[in-house]
Parts: structure tokens; sequence; C-alpha cells
């Protein structure tokens, strides 16, 4: 494996000990995850819904295809 420069962090899927996924990412990807949730949080706020899956839903909805790709709210690719 490569050597890194500073912290590294890492998320978990799910619970610690439970989870098949860990990812780990440096700084600077840290805060472009943080960016991405604030526009996914802003995107949300403008719509009203009773529960998160409607709210994914209706954001998926909004962004671009490679935002939704892989996902259970992927859209079809417009090619």
């Amino acid at each position: 494996m490569g050597e890194t420069e500073g912290k590294m962090f890492r998320f978990v899927q799910g619970k610690m000990d439970e989870s098949e996924y860990v990812f780990a990412f440096d700084e600077f990807e840290k805060e472009k995850l943080l960016e991405g949730s604030e526009v996914i949080r802003n995107l949300a706020d403008d719509h009203q819904s009773d529960s998160d899956d409607e709210t994914l839903q209706y954001v998926a909805r909004v962004m671009p295809y490679p935002f939704t790709k892989g996902t259970k709210y992927e859209k079809k690719n417009p090619k």
C-alpha cells in the first residue's frame, strides 16, 4: 500500500464489529465528503416528506446520474 501524509479517517458502514465495508480517506477527501453531504442536506430542505426514504428518492431525482449510480435510487443513464 502507498504511504500517506497527514491524518487518515475511517468510515464504517453499519456497526463496527458487523461491517463488511471500511472506507479510508484523507483530510481532503473528508472535506469533500462533508461538502457533498451539505449539498444533499440543502436539497432535502427544499422537499417536505414523511420519511427519510421519500427524501432520498427526491434528492436522487434532482441529482445527476453519476451520483445515483449503484444505489437503490439509480436513474437510467442518459448517455
